[in-house]
């Protein structure tokens, strides 16, 4: 008899266990798809701001430059605060990390000097191609080139797109 209500006690706090992880994954994936919603919400906010506003260029102290990565090949789609500096790599800290082997641990840094966006190659290995148009240009190490909106960043043959749009500050977290 003891050993049956033993038994009926490890099996309802297994129970217990399961159905509260259930719980929290499914707490856990409803909000991960809430940020989302509010990232796009907010995203296409600004973006749409920035096609009512096209001939906007000067920064405003009510807003923040936002920059975006695009890249079809490896699935990335990345927003930015550019008032702190970009590390991209394949390393772990960097804050755009990719996995990639042509990839250098920090490849390039990009950061904004006044109202400018300025990419540094970090004597990566494979450099670091910047596409504007019809033209292509190789960084050189520790050279800086200013980036525009809609240049693409080509890193050990995976194009970037960059996409930069004013996003109002009271939507963004201090």
């Amino acid at each position: 008899m003891m050993g049956l209500l033993l038994f009926l006690t490890i099996v309802s706090v297994v129970i217990a266990v399961i159905l509260t992880l259930i719980i929290i994954k499914i707490l856990t994936n409803k909000k991960r798809k809430r940020m989302g919603a509010v990232y796009n919400l907010l995203k296409n906010d600004a973006l749409n701001f920035a096609v009512q506003h096209p001939k906007q260029e000067k920064y405003r102290m009510d807003q923040k430059l936002i920059i975006e990565f695009i890249s079809k090949k490896i699935n990335l789609d990345a927003v930015f605060n550019v008032e702190h500096e970009i590390v991209i790599g394949r390393g772990k800290d960097c804050n755009l990390s990719i996995k990639h082997p042509g990839i250098s641990d920090v490849h390039c840094i990009i950061t904004k000097r006044q109202n400018d966006i300025l990419i540094m190659d970090r004597h990566s290995s494979n450099g670091t191609i910047i596409k504007r148009g019809s033209k292509r240009m190789q960084l050189p190490p520790e050279g800086t080139f200013q980036l525009r909106k809609n240049d693409k960043i080509i890193i050990s043959g995976i194009a970037i797109t960059v996409n930069m749009f004013y996003l109002d500050k009271r939507f963004l977290s201090k």
